[in-house]
């Protein structure tokens, strides 16, 4: 196949590292294009939506199954885990991806972004806590985990108005 035929499919089908060093090669070789390739960056991370995280961590945290608890806990060769601890430690590990995400979208200075980004991870928590889920048992108090989420946003130093939205939205998910 000649690439060129087609260069709409062969893009697509690179994968992300191979997608990466092509970008950096095409801005090493071509420094003019910084300017098109900064703002094009920009548009495509700039993109949050809160529904969306909200809803992936959502199925993520539906997917957390009693089986693997059993099997993470109880006795073992390095001694006795407990269940309930390490149904929270499954928890967050489910949990951390999205909140490092956020960090992300900090370093990146993207106000707005992070602010999405908690606002999907606090709406992604409330829904699972309303969730016909038997893992909900062993983490039964998934509302205490809210004011963590609050508190690394708030380590972003963000706008008062934006801390402001977010306790708003938490209320409101509440009633």
């Amino acid at each position: 196949m000649n690439p060129t035929t087609n260069l709409k499919d062969f893009i697509k089908n690179l994968s992300s590292d191979e997608a990466f060093l092509t970008l950096q090669k095409l801005f090493f070789e071509n420094p003019d294009l910084e300017e098109i390739i900064q703002k094009t960056a920009l548009k495509v991370v700039s993109n949050v939506d809160a529904e969306e995280i909200a809803n992936d961590l959502y199925d993520e945290l539906l997917s957390l199954d009693v089986d693997d608890l059993s099997n993470r806990s109880g006795s073992g060769r390095y001694g006795y885990v407990d269940p309930h601890e390490e149904s929270w430690v499954m928890f967050e590990e489910t949990i951390e991806p999205y909140i490092s995400e956020m960090r992300k979208y900090h370093q990146r200075e993207l106000p707005h972004a992070v602010k999405e980004y908690c606002i999907g991870i606090i709406e992604g928590l409330m829904m699972f806590d309303r969730a016909n889920s038997e893992f909900l048992e062993w983490v039964s108090d998934v509302q205490e985990y809210i004011p963590y989420v609050v508190e690394e946003y708030k380590k972003m130093q963000p706008d008062i108005k934006d801390v402001a939205e977010v306790v708003k939205i938490i209320e409101e998910l509440e009633k």
